[in-house]
């Protein structure tokens, strides 16, 4: 049974991770024969095994309900997505190409690439709160947070799983060196199910199938420290923007309306499936409803805690030396195709 759960959770967990920026494989669907369409397309990449947008936020409601189909209409383009099994790196590497026009994914990987000086601008965010967890053996000596000096815990390292990492043994006066770190990658799952290590730094929606299922136990969440979680946020490719202006506003439109149904759905258990991650209905709700399920975390607005986060990231990426040059959050963020497209659907 553990090994059957091992596999479902490392497979959502390479999803997770790739959208967050942890794996450097290269495309191998579509970007490369996008160009050949004659057709008037939008092209939007986001990290998947398949066409389905899985952002956990306003992005999968736009897409499952086809809301990017009708703006795109309404100015005469029809959307293309193209998935990534090669998460940020390989997106990254597709807008620099310029086989891509947006982009749905991670904050880490964006800032990477905008550090790079590429001419992109972070225009909505999807999901600004991403929840990460630590957790531990369900027998674990460890009950808290100090209690992990001098144990084995797995860190993806250059992800937001360190960020988040750091950041939890800083407010506890523990020094790195204090922790044996472990990068085990897209294997973490089945390795602390192994027992081989003491403790495991996973998105919450993993965390909570694990201890539903007895395998382990929560010392600490982003549930209760949102500054620290993530966000999946929205690139728009400068130049494309400029030639084509009204898009951005299109697509951001269709995040509002996604926002909007959850706002107008009276029904809690149709807003999950939304949001369905293939671990079952009790973690799911666990993991999404965590604000009283209020689902503020599907968002669209680049508000000024979205902008702290961005600024706190972008000093992570440069202290561990994963960046050279600093970005201008405040440049990088642009928020006119937003009022625009608010103001349109008023």
């Amino acid at each position: 049974m553990k090994k059957k759960i091992s596999i479902i959770l490392s497979l959502v967990l390479t999803v997770i991770l790739a959208i967050t920026g942890c794996s450097s494989q290269t495309n191998t669907n579509k970007a490369d024969s996008s160009n050949e369409s004659t057709k008037k397309v939008v092209r939007i990449g986001f990290v998947s095994q398949n066409d389905t947008l899985s952002d956990y936020g306003t992005g999968s409601i736009a897409q499952q309900k086809k809301y990017f189909e009708e703006e795109f209409k309404k100015i005469g383009y029809e959307p293309e997505y193209v998935p990534f099994s090669g998460g940020g790196p390989a997106i990254n590497e597709a807008i620099v190409a310029k086989k891509l026009d947006f982009a749905i994914y991670g904050d880490l990987p964006s800032i990477v690439l905008k550090s790079k000086g590429i001419g992109v601008s972070l225009i909505g965010i999807t999901n600004n709160s991403l929840n990460l967890d630590l957790i531990v053996s369900k027998n674990s000596v460890i009950n808290s947070v100090e209690d992990i000096k001098g144990k084995k815990i797995i860190v993806a390292k250059g992800t937001i799983m360190q960020n988040y990492f750091q950041h939890l043994i800083d407010a506890n006066n523990i020094k790195i060196s204090d922790v044996e770190i472990v990068n085990a990658g897209g294997d973490s799952v089945s390795t602390f199910l192994s027992g081989s290590v003491d403790g495991l730094v996973t998105p919450d929606v993993q965390a909570q199938k694990l201890a539903l299922d007895g395998s382990s136990k929560i010392i600490h969440s982003t549930v209760n420290k949102l500054e620290w979680s993530s966000q999946n946020i929205v690139l728009s490719r400068d130049d494309f923007a400029k030639d084509n202006p009204d898009a951005p506003v299109a697509i951001l439109k269709a995040f509002i309306r996604g926002k909007n149904l959850i706002k107008d759905t009276s029904d809690k258990n149709e807003i999950y499936k939304f949001f369905d991650t293939g671990l079952g209905e009790v973690p799911t709700k666990k993991a999404f409803g965590f604000d009283g399920e209020k689902f503020d975390f599907a968002s669209v607005e680049i508000n000024s805690n979205s902008i702290d986060k961005l600024k706190d990231l972008n000093k992570f990426l440069l202290d561990q030396k994963l960046t050279t040059n600093s970005v201008d959050i405040d440049k990088y963020v642009n928020t006119t195709y937003y009022e625009k497209a608010a103001k349109e659907l008023k």
